[in-house]
């Protein structure tokens, strides 16, 4: 909850939105970088590369590193 992903290209945002996604993501082949954020914790960046005629399913499970409260809560 409370976090959101960016997808550029080029330099330019392609698609955003919150996470988890409803559903797949659908996009052209091509380079793009993936960042993930939520309020509190590190950013997350990877490069995703989709090729042209490939089977089209790309799964990337991140894990943010987000301080912990001393109550145990994240930010």
């Amino acid at each position: 909850p409370n976090s959101r992903y960016t997808l550029y290209a080029e330099g330019r945002v392609q698609r955003q939105g919150a996470i988890p996604v409803a559903g797949p993501i659908v996009l052209p082949a091509g380079v793009y970088a993936l960042r993930v954020e939520r309020a509190g914790c590190e950013s997350y960046d990877q490069t995703v590369s989709l090729l042209s005629g490939a089977d089209g399913s790309r799964v990337v499970t991140i894990t943010l590193l987000c301080p912990v409260s001393p109550e145990g809560r994240l930010p």
